[in-house]
Parts: structure tokens; sequence; C-alpha cells
């Protein structure tokens, strides 16, 4: 019998199979906060010889995208594979088939796409063209994660903050949510600053709060999560000072100046 480490780290955990059981509305939770961001995911930029399938992409013809992916896909194309399987997944351009997209993005995935890692495990969350497993889920997740892939390093999070598919963590999950909200995904952000305000897995400080859940309200493109921040943002202005409010303020001015390229 395998003996497990009592470390934090990927736990065998499936909704289906022989594998651990996950509860149901682990699981539920989970996919619901994964999946907003998978439509909002800009497609990424690819250097020749992509720029014609790029271009067709982008001006919505996704048959003439998926062609030329295609080709370049036969030969090994690492950047192809992967969007090809995302356009099998999304059943843009091809007729929809999770099955081929989940071949099309372990061959990426294997070869080092952090976005093919990202999408493959989230075939493995919700069990499309795969069998669910959560394991692989956050597996997949890490990888994409640790290259930097910001949604990826999101969802990671959210795993470990429900232990879906890894032993429940709070410092994790603060890890992971730091590092996606550092590169501006609203969510983490929201996240990260809910730990702050209940010293969840960090000690409780509430102006760093207010900054980043004020900094998910002000970025959010989903309506739930702006509304979920602007009540936290009150809840908060009841235990702030006015100097404290002030603070958080500043700083997430400063933040956002930054990040869009205006600080030093």
């Amino acid at each position: 019998m395998e003996t497990r480490s009592k470390a934090a780290g990927p736990d065998r955990r499936t909704s289906g199979g022989t594998g651990w059981k996950v509860p149901l509305p682990v699981l539920s939770a989970v996919q619901f906060l994964l999946t907003g961001l998978l439509a909002a995911m800009p497609a990424p930029l690819w250097a020749d010889p992509y720029s014609d399938a790029r271009a067709a992409q982008a001006r919505g013809d996704y048959s003439s995208a998926a062609r030329i992916y295609r080709a370049l896909a036969g030969q090994g194309n690492v950047g192809a594979l992967t969007q090809l399987g995302i356009l099998y997944r999304t059943g843009r351009g091809v007729p929809r088939d999770y099955d081929e997209a989940a071949k099309l993005l372990r061959r990426a995935a294997a070869l080092g796409s952090s976005n093919a890692q990202y999408h493959l495990g989230d075939l493995y969350l919700r069990g499309l063209g795969v069998e669910q497993d959560l394991l692989e889920a956050a597996r997949w997740y890490t990888r994409a994660a640790e290259q930097g892939h910001s949604v990826a390093q999101y969802g990671l999070g959210i795993l470990y903050k429900l232990g879906g598919g890894v032993r429940q963590s709070s410092t994790r999950a603060m890890k992971w949510f730091s590092r996606s909200a550092a590169q501006g995904v609203p969510e983490a952000q929201y996240e990260l600053g809910m730990l702050y305000f209940s010293g969840t897995g960090v000690s409780r400080n509430y102006v760093e709060a207010y900054k980043w859940i004020s900094l998910a309200r002000s970025g959010a493109r989903s309506s739930r999560t702006r509304a979920v921040a602007a009540e936290a943002m009150l809840r908060l202005e009841g235990r702030m000072s006015p100097q404290q409010i002030s603070q958080a303020r500043d700083q997430a001015r400063s933040w956002r100046t930054a990040s869009e390229g205006g600080g030093a």
C-alpha cells in the first residue's frame, strides 16, 4: 500500500472512479470560481509563423485559424497544438470535441506550454475528454502556475483553499493568490484580500485587505466579483479608521499606476 506524506501536496481525490471522494460542494465551488476566467482569458500572442492564424482568430474567423493551426500542429508546433486544442474545447471553427482537445493539449503540455497545462488541468477538473481527477487537475495547474500562468495560479489557490485534489492549506492558498493577484487577476485579488480580512494563513491586516479588494472591484469583468468586493469593502469600512481607509486607497492607487506602467 502506498504511504503518503503528511506534508501539504497533491492528494488523489476524484469525484468518480476508484480515487478519493471529494464532496460535491467543494468540486462545484472550484468549477464555478474558475468558469468565468476561462471565457475572459485573452488568446496569447504568438510570433511568426502564427501571425495569419492569430489575425484570423482576432477577427473571429475561427475556421481559418483552425485550418492554419492544424497544419502547424502536424509539424509538432507547440503553440499551434495549444490553440487548436482550445478551439476544439470551445467549439470555435471546429466541432466541439473534448477528446480531441485533451489529446492536443496533452501533447502541448508535455512540451512545456503553460497555457496548455492550465487548460489540460481544467479538463481534468471538469471531467471533459478525460476521467475527472482532481489530483491530475492540481498537478497540471501546478506546472502552469510555476511557469507564471496567472489564472492557473488563481485556480491552484482555490484548490488549496477548498482542499480539492490537494491537502487544504491556507498558507499555500495565500502563496498562489498572492502571485496571481500581483499579475492583476481580480478574482485572486479578492481572495487575497479576504485572507487578510479574516487573518487566514496570514496576520490580519485591514489595510492590505481593503487595498486588494478595492483593486478587485475596480478591475473585475464579472459582475459577481464586483458585487462581493463592494460588499466586503463596506464591511471593512465599518472596522477601519478614516486614516486606514485613506492609506489603503493610496496603496491601491499606487499599485494600479505601477501596473499600468506609470511607476518608476
